[in-house]
């Protein structure tokens, strides 16, 4: 459903991965029926993770994400015990967020997902890396809803086509049950 949209949203992580100066960044989009977060761009140092991830789901309380999700704020985080906090996230995920700056994807009134940069590679994260990822996580929370709402246009188009089509079905074949009996009258008619 959303391949264009992923290619996209593969291109911005890899583009804040760059502009940031991390190991990865991912957008995650909250399922609204499972309540669970799920991979759906991604760019990592390393390929294999970028690729597994994208087959894994998890609740909020998994992840920094889920407390993003829940107070509609930006959070940066940093692992200061060396003991990550989220030892299941890390198992799943196959490393450990030592540091990440994670904002919120805000489509109109509801959050929909997140924005994270995680593991900056020399320094701390700081408001401007906060700022600019804020600020692409609205660029990025509108091309999520525009394909959204383009896909129930294509789904509405494809249901008008069908019942279009049914109809025109239908009329032919009442045309041809209608012509039938005109026919034998006809021929009747004529041989009166």
């Amino acid at each position: 459903e959303f391949s264009e949209l992923e290619s996209l949203l593969n291109y911005i992580s890899v583009e804040i991965k760059q502009l940031l100066g991390t190991e990865a960044a991912v957008v995650l989009l909250l399922d609204d029926e499972s309540n669970e977060l799920y991979f759906i761009g991604s760019a990592h140092d390393d390929p294999e993770i970028g690729k597994r991830i994208k087959e894994v789901r998890l609740s909020l309380d998994q992840v920094v994400s889920g407390k993003v999700i829940e107070s509609g704020e930006p959070l940066v985080y940093y692992e200061s015990s060396g003991v990550s906090a989220y030892p299941e996230r890390d198992k799943k995920l196959g490393y450990v967020a030592r540091n990440l700056i994670s904002v919120p994807l805000r489509a109109e009134e509801r959050i929909i997902g997140v924005l994270n940069a995680i593991n900056k590679i020399e320094g701390n994260f700081g408001p401007n890396d906060i700022d600019l990822l804020t600020m692409l996580a609205s660029t990025v929370a509108l091309s999520i809803e525009n394909t959204r709402v383009s896909e129930e246009l294509k789904k509405a188009y494809e249901e008008v086509s069908n019942l279009n089509a049914a109809k025109d079905r239908m009329i032919n074949h009442l045309s041809h049950e209608l012509k039938t009996p005109v026919a034998v009258l006809q021929t009747s008619l004529v041989s009166l």
